[in-house]
């Protein structure tokens, strides 16, 4: 469930998953595609200092732009220039340490590589011929 008290457009949105919850409830709220509003959510999340949660909506931003999981996200860089690549093994090494290393600090020096490495993808995805 997300709950919403900014406005009266909408107050809360049910999904299957808290996940899905959330990426619906910004779909619906401001009509931009998953990609683009867990990338924005990163940003928010890094502006508030929760460098955690950036670096995980900056992954879920490059996910969601490649079809949904970590495998997909191979896939569709498995051609890509190297700094893309690169920029990929990069975000994914910054969300596994988000994500496992529960004693591991995350660091703003660790959300920006992280969001900086999601805009370098996302950017050549957004050149890329699909």
């Amino acid at each position: 469930v997300v709950l919403y008290t900014d406005g009266v457009e909408l107050t809360y949105l049910l999904g299957p998953t808290p996940d899905t919850a959330y990426r619906d409830a910004f779909r619906a709220l401001t009509e931009e595609s998953a990609p683009k509003a867990h990338g924005r959510t990163a940003q928010m999340h890094f502006d508030m200092g929760r460098y955690r949660e950036a670096i995980l909506s900056a992954r879920l931003a490059v996910e969601t732009a490649c079809g949904g999981r970590g495998a997909d996200v191979k896939r569709r860089l498995a051609d890509a220039p190297a700094d893309v690549k690169a920029a990929g093994d990069a975000l994914y090494g910054k969300r596994h340490v988000a994500v496992h290393e529960g004693d591991t600090r995350v660091e703003q020096p660790d959300a920006i590589q992280a969001i900086r490495a999601m805009r370098r993808v996302m950017d050549y995805l957004a050149d890329y011929s699909f």
